[in-house]
């Protein structure tokens, strides 16, 4: 597999010496078409990175996944078909009772590319300027073939330019350069960086990302503490990263479940009491 020094980017001639499986990018992240329980699926592809220079792949260059698999709320089914409940990583969420293959299995190579294969950039961070190109965007990218102990060369791994630099309105216009108004948009240009390279992005004010605390919100059985306390916290300000719904530790709820549920008045460890003269499922 032959690549030029120092030409990342172009596209390399072919040579006799190719991996053995090829050397792929990392899998796209996915669109679930569900919001809980596994029920959504998703699909997940990959390109060929070494195809170009005449080594192709093996292996699939898509697939599909079950996704979200935070349990759903009552009233539907906590999870999918033989998901069940369970705990990963102290985060209570459907599993399926099966050890499932690891869906990326690289064997590393002797056959490497001489400048390595880059994954392709990622997006432009948000702007936090509408215009005049008054702060940068940065996008970064990795090394792809460096799990297949094909290192890439110093090339960047990340790359900064001015953002939205369409000329503001109100003075001044311009933060890097001058404008151009010559355009059909009036531009800021300078010499520092190519306008039409130059990101556009959404311009996002710098809000600290605050929840609220969690609330009890529902619950994901209806009888006989046989299920779990849905709790649901809201984004008071900012981005907010993080679950909006989870299901707490705690049973619920605690009346008996009728006869001809298919279940016991009370699931285990629950039994029935009576407090406050009211029959219940308790848990002592």
């Amino acid at each position: 597999l032959c690549i030029p020094p120092g030409t990342v980017d172009a596209v390399p001639q072919t040579c006799s010496c190719c991996p053995e499986q090829g050397i792929w990018s990392s899998w796209s992240s996915p669109n679930c078409n569900d919001t809980c329980g596994g029920y959504g699926t998703a699909t997940l592809s990959r390109t060929c990175l070494s195809k170009p220079s005449g080594c192709p792949c093996t292996g699939a260059s898509s697939m599909k996944i079950s996704c979200n698999l935070n349990p759903c709320p009552y009233p539907r089914q906590a999870c999918t078909g033989s998901y069940r409940v369970g705990v990963v990583n102290s985060q209570i969420t459907c599993v399926i009772p099966v050890t499932t293959p690891s869906i990326t299995t690289i064997t590393p190579t002797s056959c490497c590319p001489a400048a390595g294969l880059w994954e392709l950039w990622g997006p432009w961070s948000n702007c936090s300027t509408s215009c005049g190109g008054c702060s940068t965007a940065t996008r970064t990218r990795t090394c792809a073939s460096e799990p297949y102990g094909c290192p890439c060369d110093d090339a960047p791994t990340s790359e900064t330019l001015p953002c939205n630099r369409q000329a503001c309105t109100s003075s001044p216009q311009c933060c890097v350069g001058t404008v151009n108004n010559s355009a059909l948009i009036p531009v800021c240009l300078g010499t520092d960086a190519i306008v039409a390279l130059s990101p556009i992005t959404t311009t996002t004010a710098l809000v600290p990302a605050v929840w609220s605390a969690w609330s009890d919100s529902g619950c994901t059985d209806i009888c006989g503490l046989c299920g779990l306390t849905i709790q649901i916290r809201t984004c008071l300000s900012g981005i907010c990263i993080g679950a909006s719904t989870q299901n707490s530790t705690t049973p619920c709820p605690i009346n008996p479940c009728a006869v001809g549920l298919g279940k016991p008045a009370c699931c285990s460890p629950a039994k029935t009491g009576v407090s406050g003269g009211q029959i219940m499922c308790m848990v002592n």
